[in-house]
């Protein structure tokens, strides 16, 4: 879904919000004979203003990790820039994909850089869980 997509969305919602209010007016009217004091004046809406561009575009998840697999790794400002992206998106993506086992951190703060997972790097991790294994099997019937 697209920014003038969500925009559009919004726009019908309030024009259907609007519809009922009116309604509402009219009810409360005709029930006591007087109109609402209280409400403020409904802004006007003869003329489309076009939606202002967003100053970060939101990155989907899967934007993010092949922009990672793309490098030697980066960091997150970098991947910022790379994206057109919001820094703190960014990072709680980074994080929620870390947690999901599709990217990895190395470093530490500002040093921090993140690396997609690929499919050899899942399988160094699974020989040297083997191999680990069968250490330990070994080691017991000693």
């Amino acid at each position: 879904m697209t920014i003038s997509d969500i925009v559009a969305n919004i726009d019908q919602r309030l024009a259907h919000l609007d519809t009922e209010i009116s309604h509402l007016d009219a009810a409360r009217v005709a029930l006591t004979d007087r109109p609402a004091a209280s409400r403020p004046p409904k802004p006007r809406r003869g003329r489309t203003v076009a939606p202002k561009k967003a100053a970060h575009e939101v990155v989907p998840a899967g934007k993010l990790v092949a922009t990672l697999a793309r490098s030697d790794g980066m960091t997150t400002r970098q991947l910022s820039q790379a994206t057109d992206g919001d820094p703190g998106q960014i990072l709680t993506l980074l994080k929620e994909q870390e947690a999901a086992g599709e990217v990895r951190r190395t470093g530490s703060r500002a040093a921090t850089q993140w690396h997609a997972i690929t499919d050899e790097d899942r399988i160094a991790a699974r020989v040297a869980e083997l191999e680990a294994a069968g250490r330990r099997g070994r080691a017991r019937r000693s």
